[in-house]
């Protein structure tokens, strides 16, 4: 089946959050063919999700909506299954600190992925708990950190809520959007047949993509290639500190697949 290539003038209309979003766009299957609108009532990204699909469980982190869908002149209602995406805010000893947009799944590992992350705790010693707590507006995750290192947080205040697409938006300094990290002191080689046969698992293992075909992934796995942890998200640092998460969560360490 054939999918449409050339999009025009996107546009989109938003509701009350947390509420449905409307999207209008016109496509064409190529230059010479006219323009075709369609609309899409999601909370998502869209997706050309295959009936089988529809019909089956949905991940975390994935929904499904109803969408109008456009072939040959034709329009058909179906139901479609879209990436989630809601606002997280990350708070502090009671400090809101930022906010992640983000898909809703993981949330603890979320919280201590990025907190070494952003160099907000120096081990995952001093993360000591995480309540996540559902708000109109989307999610808290109120972490709890020693008492020293909330009060370095008011010197690191963001100004923006964090896009999917970017870890350094209302970073005020470019010391806090650039920080180096140490260098790995002995690098392990890592055989080719190993390395590809942790990307083939791992695209496999990406469960909300492969129903909305619009998340990222990050995967850790053992030297021979065999993946044992993978985080998906809408955002690809948001994927990778929820593995990080993971990792810390179980106090397991592996030689790297891959992020994608």
């Amino acid at each position: 089946m054939a999918y449409p290539r050339v999009a025009r003038n996107a546009g989109r209309t938003a509701g009350a959050w947390p509420g449905d979003r409307e999207r209008t766009c016109s496509f064409r299957s190529d230059s010479a063919a006219p323009f075709t609108d369609y609309r899409i009532v999601s909370r998502g990204h869209l997706n050309r999700t295959r009936p089988d699909q529809t019909a089956a469980a949905l991940p975390a982190g994935a929904v499904r909506r109803e969408v109008d869908r456009h072939r040959g002149g034709v329009a058909t209602r179906v139901s479609d299954a879209v990436a989630e995406e809601i606002p997280v805010a990350f708070v502090y000893n009671e400090r809101p600190h930022a906010v992640m947009l983000a898909t809703p799944a993981d949330y603890e590992d979320f919280a201590l992925g990025f907190s070494p992350s952003e160099a907000i705790i120096g081990s995952a010693a001093e993360f000591e708990r995480v309540d996540v707590a559902p708000a109109l507006a989307g999610v808290e995750l109120r972490i709890t950190i020693p008492e020293h290192r909330a009060a370095l947080l008011d010197s690191r205040v963001r100004q923006l809520t964090g896009r999917t697409g970017c870890g350094l938006c209302g970073a005020q300094t470019l010391e806090a959007a650039v920080r180096h990290p140490p260098p790995v002191a002995e690098p392990l080689p890592i055989d080719a047949a190993a390395l590809q046969r942790a990307l083939g698992a791992l695209k496999q293992r990406q469960t909300i993509n492969v129903a909305t075909g619009a998340t990222h992934a990050a995967g850790w796995a053992r030297e021979d290639g065999t993946v044992e942890i993978v985080r998906e998200d809408v955002g690809r640092h948001n994927a990778l500190d929820k593995l990080f998460g993971a990792m810390l969560r179980t106090a397991r360490t592996f030689v790297p697949a891959s992020s994608s």
